[in-house]
């Protein structure tokens, strides 16, 4: 009886497993994710809170009151505000001098020439938004202020069904490349086995 053929085999047999593998995460974190964006919704609905001294991951969009007793303002950035139209977010560096700082989108302009002051000691509400983009030692919550400072826009603050959870097309992924090499890999036995009678 003929062997099989060592690399074609070796191949296979190291990276379907490895396939498989990664499928089976990607489910585990799909159930995951899915757990995750039903506790941001429940934080969406939940009633307001002052801001805690400590800030923690949990918190994502829940809606918070803090008072900005420091105030650095930062470089405007692109959004858009709640009437739709495009602009640049103003934003602050807000320390309220018990924990971390926050930034605040304290609105939206039309130009990013438009700049607003905000006294040391305003207060700001608003949701939590997590901060995915942002660089070390950067705060990890930007809160979006629901009042803006005149005359500035109020900004659409992002929403928990804006965050993906793509881990089940992810996975399918994984099973139809498992799948597909092994009948690849069938194939070429098949040729291989006939090449050789």
């Amino acid at each position: 009886m003929k062997r099989l053929p060592l690399l074609p085999t070796l191949i296979v047999a190291l990276a379907v497993p490895v396939m498989i593998g990664l499928g089976i995460w990607q489910l585990e974190r799909a159930e995951w994710k899915g757990a995750l964006l039903a506790r941001l919704e429940a934080n969406a609905r939940a009633p307001l809170i002052d801001r805690p001294a400590r800030l923690e991951d949990a918190l994502g969009f829940r809606r918070v009151r803090t008072r900005c007793r420091e105030v650095e303002p930062r470089e405007p950035t692109a959004a858009r505000a709640v009437s739709g139209q495009a602009g640049y977010r103003q934003v602050i560096w807000c320390r309220d001098g018990r924990g971390e700082p926050l930034l605040v989108s304290v609105g939206v302009a039309p130009a990013p020439t438009i700049r607003v002051s905000v006294e040391p000691g305003t207060a700001f509400v608003g949701p939590l938004v997590p901060r995915s983009d942002r660089s070390p030692g950067d705060p990890r919550f930007l809160l979006v202020a629901e009042a803006p400072v005149p005359p500035l826009r109020a900004e659409a603050p992002p929403t928990p069904d804006t965050i993906p959870n793509n881990h089940l097309a992810y996975a399918a992924q994984w099973f139809f490349f498992a799948a597909t090499l092994s009948a690849i890999y069938g194939v070429y036995l098949r040729r291989w086995f006939r090449a050789s009678a």
